[in-house]
């Protein structure tokens, strides 16, 4: 497992260090884009070397129903993404499937566009800027009304 992500991470976590201090003293927060790009770029770097090395054959092979879906096509979402890394490595793999990643902070899906296209999976790879919290859009029409994680997982 790479680490060097996380040594990138850790001084670009404490750049806003005042509004940090301000937030836990009157209970707000600190919005994403107040941090640093080397924080986002570093995060990817760490977690991305999970995904790539043993998301599909180490975590994915214990749900052979799943694997069995994403490779006839199924269509996946990912709440969160980031910068895309684990659909990427998904698509790639899965070519059938179709994979749309959302996330609420505009630098990430970006940066994950860009990564879908440089691996040359942008046309089944989807991003999309979106706040979770309210549902995820048209994910209720296409689970027949159901907003759980099988229906996320093409189990509906």
């Amino acid at each position: 497992m790479f680490l060097g992500g996380v040594y990138q991470m850790m001084p670009a976590a404490l750049a806003p260090y005042e509004r940090l201090i301000e937030a836990f003293r009157s209970g707000g927060g600190v919005r994403q884009s107040d941090y640093p790009d080397i924080l986002w770029d570093g995060m990817s770097r760490f977690t991305g070397s999970w995904f790539e090395s043993v998301m599909v054959d180490d975590w994915l092979s214990t749900f052979p129903h799943v694997v069995e879906r994403l490779e006839r096509g199924i269509d996946v979402a990912d709440v969160g993404c980031g910068a895309g890394r684990a659909l990427i490595v998904l698509a790639k793999r899965f070519p059938r499937s179709r994979f749309t990643g959302f996330d609420n902070f505009p630098g990430q899906v970006e940066r994950a566009r860009a990564n879908a296209e440089k691996a040359g999976v942008g046309d089944r790879v989807t991003f999309e800027t979106v706040d979770a919290a309210p549902g995820l859009p048209g994910l209720a029409e296409q689970a027949g009304g159901a907003q759980d994680g099988d229906a996320a997982a093409g189990q509906a």
